[in-house]
């Protein structure tokens, strides 16, 4: 009989299966049980300065990495579990479709952490000669004094 297909290669029974997001120079491993789904060509919309993606009758905050968001645009997403915002996602305005990874542990490399708004560990897969820094989502800021 023939095998059935495997999403993932062989890995470890520790390999950590990440989406490997671009986000323009934002560069992200979110782990798969993260992300709520993938859309593709949807529609990105600015108001009051914030930039946002309708999702089943809900308004999600959609970023462009860290550059500044257009008025309009119409792209790929992915949507992230985000319990400390209000809507519960947050959604990464992707530069290519996100790709699957099974990482073992042997393959990460040292990296920087991200900015404080991000949770991430310091370190990184690389893919295509780009570091991708794993992520587990966003964090809220404390306030300021």
């Amino acid at each position: 009989m023939p095998k059935p297909f495997r999403l993932f290669g062989t890995s470890s029974s520790n390999a950590t299966k990440v989406l490997l997001i671009q986000s323009q120079q934002l560069f992200l491993a979110i782990p798969a049980n993260r992300v709520q789904e993938v859309l593709v060509k949807v529609e990105v919309v600015q108001h009051q300065h914030h930039s946002f993606t309708n999702y089943k009758g809900s308004q999600i905050p959609t970023i462009f990495g860290a550059m500044p968001s257009p008025s309009q645009a119409q792209t790929t997403v992915a949507l992230l579990y985000a319990e400390v915002l209000k809507s519960g996602f947050l959604a990464i305005a992707c530069n290519h479709l996100p790709q699957l990874a099974s990482i073992n542990p042997e393959e990460w490399l040292p990296a920087e952490l991200l900015p404080q708004i991000w949770q991430s560990e310091p370190k990184a897969y690389s893919f295509q000669g780009k570091d991708y820094i794993y992520s587990t989502g966003v964090q809220k800021l404390a306030k300021k004094p």
